[in-house]
């Protein structure tokens, strides 16, 4: 009992003096309409970050999708309920440059972040996309040690979004077109034949009051 109450206080002397790192910020959305745009901060040109060795910066993005085509990236399967469909959930990545040249810096000073811009159908039918970055930052005493620190994520709403909701996609214009196509040769049809019929029913009355007023003659 005693060995494992000093090994606790050993292990806890030992967590509590190492000093907490900052986590690098969460990505941002624009707020834009039009477009699926995030912002990654600069934070490796601020003060606390800049005396680090920082690597691979990644954004990361994880989405739903109905099939495994749809995905350009790592696919997961999760079951929720049992002897239901499986939830497929995509994760890909877009390596984000950190750039520390100083006349690069100086000529960017008043870039606080980096706009990332995706194309809407990438992300097919999901409703909501997860949004992170992920950042690798090498231990001070310069050991090969290193930490990978990653930020809070950002639930982007897709549905949010009404105006791209609305717009049919590529693979729906095809039914769309060939749909409107069948209703109007339908409608076409019908009108043909129903101006036929009636053309056809005033003849036959002509011809029957004309019979009529032989008759009687």
């Amino acid at each position: 009992m005693i060995t494992s109450g000093l090994l606790i206080l050993a292990v806890a002397v030992s967590v509590r003096g190492t000093p907490v790192m900052q986590l690098p910020p969460m990505p941002l959305d624009t707020g834009d309409k039009n477009a699926v745009i995030v912002t990654v901060e600069t934070f490796w040109r601020q003060p606390y970050w800049k005396s680090r060795k920082l690597e691979n910066l990644t954004l990361f993005y994880s989405y739903d999708v109905k099939e495994a085509e749809h995905c350009d990236g790592k696919l997961f399967s999760t079951e929720f309920i049992i002897d239901a469909p499986p939830t497929l959930t995509c994760i890909s990545r877009i390596p984000i440059e950190m750039s520390r040249d100083e006349l690069e810096t100086n000529e960017l000073e008043n870039e606080k972040s980096i706009e990332v811009q995706f194309d809407r159908e990438i992300f097919h039918s999901a409703s909501e996309v997860t949004f992170f970055v992920r950042v690798r930052v090498h231990q001070i005493n310069g050991s090969s040690l290193f930490d990978q620190l990653e930020s809070s994520k950002l639930r982007y709403r897709l549905s949010d979004r009404g105006e791209w909701i609305a717009f049919p996609s590529a693979y729906q214009i095809v039914p769309l077109i060939a749909g409107v196509v069948v209703f109007i040769i339908a409608l076409v049809t019908y009108i043909v034949v129903f101006f036929s019929r009636t053309k056809r029913q005033n003849y036959d009355s002509v011809a029957k009051i004309t019979s009529s007023v032989n008759h009687s003659e």
